[in-house]
């Protein structure tokens, strides 16, 4: 009997077509196998457009299941997405939790992304009670393990280690005093290859000249480059330039002077670098070791020297975004008491966050580094221009290393004195907070005699010589005379009588003051009370005055750098607080409304104790430099903006015994 199969007609023999399991269409039978659906079945290429592999598992699931991720571009499956994915609870972008950079919130599990960054919070403060070398540093020295022999028996062993220092000679600290940390950014254009060759040459040539024993052993991080978004002149210098950012590891003391020299001429010499007014030339200060009261007294001082600093670098620097003056008033220091209220002061009182880029980055003083937390622990001071001069290097780099140590022996003699009072007492003196004992409450008791009953005009002069210098007073006099003049005759009236006035004019006088007081810092004074070389002193004075005389200098530069500053203030060196110094009642005029009334008003223009306050004075008897700078002043002064600087330079040479006491 034959097969059974042999029974059957030819169209049972063919096999069934296989059909998708989604539309029901005949798949082709050389596409089969091809596309599956998220339940393993066979569907045809049309309805595979409505699948997806899970990036994280490799699942198939339907796109309608699917989950998009905007940072990876793959699909994925609610489950992966879920376990990896969170959004930011301000703006709802994606955050991906395994490569992101965001925050999270333990108290609420909310998460946040590194651009919004988690609001009403405060970081946490690490003081170290004394410097190291910061991790990232380029260690001064390496050590290394030598073999003592020994008389024991087989086997026996002992080794001490030795020293290998970077150069020949240990770092010492006779020409950069100070032994804290500075890491330094250099902008500037170069014609390297590429924006991180630079970086590779400066290295290359500071390791060749190390001590060969240093070099071999080291495997630290180096000085590195890269690009700048803010460089984008580099077509100005020539086609084959670029704009790069050079980032010098942390260095200190003498170690630092020679590198500095050494990166500088390596950048000028071998790379053809130059800079221009898109460059700035950037300082980290290794800050681990200050606390909230610390950052009071150098917030303090420097805002008492903004003006000064942006008058001896280029206008550009003043209104550039990249290097913004403080935003913080005077008013605003009597709230810091403690850490968190230093960080509602520092953030203007909007909610802190811990974002690399929040915009506080973007000021001259920039503290944001060492309060953010997994920040580098520094200050960052961008004011100065870009530059590839070694000299103004090593010059700023001393400055500013000195002034925040001595802020901070200010500070912890001040906190352990008066503790979270700090602030009002470091700032009360000169005025700038309310207190019992500052200038004003002093000029204001003047009005009144010892029973409290408000005094005669020649009582409040008798008093007034008790509070300040004779020339101030005499100047306090006249103004109230003129003022007193032009009340009576507005008046016209014979029962207002001329002591009245004359009151009156004190008063208004005391209170435009008091409204317009905006001092800024001696600088002869506190350069003296930090020590500073007399070298870095007078190159101070020496980029100021060429700052002012150059052509490329606007006449107005220097007055918009004081634009709204009233009054000088000095620090004291026993008291370590600040104290009003003058009282620039030269900017105080006197203007009549439309119906002839006197009204005091705030003028423009620089006062006439303004040279003295300034980087430009010395506290040496150095006539030939007011003579210059006198010339200098003249010949810039085409409208009128260092009118009094030029007369107090003609009729009181600074530095001679005609010149007047500073009052208070």
């Amino acid at each position: 009997m034959p097969p059974e199969y042999r029974n059957q007609t030819a169209e049972e023999l063919v096999e069934e077509p296989t059909c998708c399991a989604d539309c029901s269409n005949e798949i082709p039978e050389q596409s089969v196998g091809d596309y599956h659906n998220d339940s393993g079945e066979h569907i045809c290429d049309s309805c595979s457009d409505d699948y997806v592999e899970c990036y994280e598992s490799g699942d198939i699931i339907h796109i309608d299941d699917a989950y998009y991720s905007d940072n990876v571009g793959e699909y994925f499956s609610q489950d992966a997405y879920d376990d990896r994915f969170r959004h930011c609870e301000d703006c709802d972008a994606e955050i991906d939790t395994e490569y992101g950079d965001y925050d999270y919130c333990d108290d609420t599990g909310e998460y946040y992304c590194d651009g919004c960054g988690r609001p009403n919070r405060y970081p946490e403060w690490y003081v170290v009670d004394k410097l190291t070398s910061p991790s990232c540093s380029v260690p001064e020295y390496l050590t290394k393990r030598i073999e003592i022999p020994t008389q024991g028996g087989p086997g026996g062993r002992a080794y001490r280690t030795e020293e290998v220092t970077r150069w020949l000679v240990p770092n010492t600290f006779d020409l950069i005093k100070s032994k804290r940390h500075v890491g330094i950014e250099i902008e500037h254009y170069n014609s390297m290859e590429d924006s991180s060759s630079v970086g590779h040459l400066v290295h290359s040539t500071l390791r060749n000249m190390w001590n060969s024993e240093y070099r071999e052993r080291f495997e630290h991080s180096r000085d590195y480059s890269g690009q700048d978004g803010s460089l984008s002149r580099a077509s100005n210098h020539g086609d084959n330039y670029i704009g790069s950012e050079l980032d010098c590891k942390p260095r200190r003391g003498d170690y630092l002077w020679k590198e500095i020299g050494i990166i500088t001429d390596t950048i000028v010499r071998h790379a053809e670098g130059v800079v221009d007014v898109s460059c700035g030339q950037h300082m980290h200060f290794d800050a681990r070791d200050l606390d909230w009261y610390h950052r009071v007294v150098i917030a303090g001082i420097v805002k008492a020297i903004e003006p000064h600093l942006y008058s001896m670098l280029p206008s550009s620097r003043r209104n550039n975004r990249y290097c913004i003056p403080m935003s913080q008033r005077w008013i605003d220091f009597k709230y810091v008491k403690d850490r968190d209220s230093f960080v509602d002061f520092w953030y203007d009182t909007c909610s802190y966050n811990d974002s690399r880029w929040n915009d506080k980055r973007y000021h001259g003083l920039n503290m944001h580094p060492g309060l953010r937390e997994g920040g580098i622990g520094s200050i960052e001071i961008r004011y100065h221009n870009g530059t590839l001069n070694k000299t103004k290097m090593r010059a700023w780099a001393i400055f500013w290393t000195t002034l925040i140590d001595y802020a901070k022996e200010i500070a912890d003699d001040m906190y352990r004195e008066h503790g979270s009072a700090l602030s009002t007492k470091f700032l009360s003196m000169p005025g700038v907070l309310t207190g019992d004992e500052n200038i004003f409450s002093s000029l204001f008791q003047c009005q009144f005699d010892s029973k409290g009953e408000h005094a005669t005009f020649e009582q409040i002069m008798h008093n007034l010589h008790e509070c300040v210098d004779p020339a101030t007073a005499r100047e306090i006099s006249n103004k109230c005379i003129d003022f007193s003049a032009q009340l009576m005759s507005a008046y016209d009236d014979v029962e207002y009588k001329a002591d009245k006035s004359l009151s009156e004019a004190y008063r208004s006088l005391i209170n435009i003051l008091q409204g317009r007081w905006n001092p800024i810092m001696d600088m002869t004074s506190l350069m003296e009370s930090m020590d500073l070389d007399k070298w870095v002193i007078d190159h101070f004075r020496e980029r100021s005055l060429d700052r002012i005389g150059s052509r490329h200098t606007p006449e107005s530069h220097v007055n918009a750098c004081n634009f709204g500053r009233l009054g000088t203030v000095h620090l004291d060196r026993d008291s370590h607080i600040l104290v009003a110094s003058t009282l620039d009642l030269d900017k105080i005029g006197i203007n009549l409304d439309d119906l002839g009334f006197p009204h005091y008003t705030f003028e423009a223009g620089l006062s006439r104790s303004w040279y003295g306050s300034s980087l430009l004075n010395t506290s040496e008897i150095e006539s030939e430099m007011d003579i210059e700078a006198e010339a200098v002043f003249r010949r810039v002064n085409f409208e009128g903006h260092y009118d009094r600087v030029v007369e107090q330079l003609r009729q009181y040479p600074y530095g001679t015994e005609e010149a007047p006491d500073l009052p208070f």
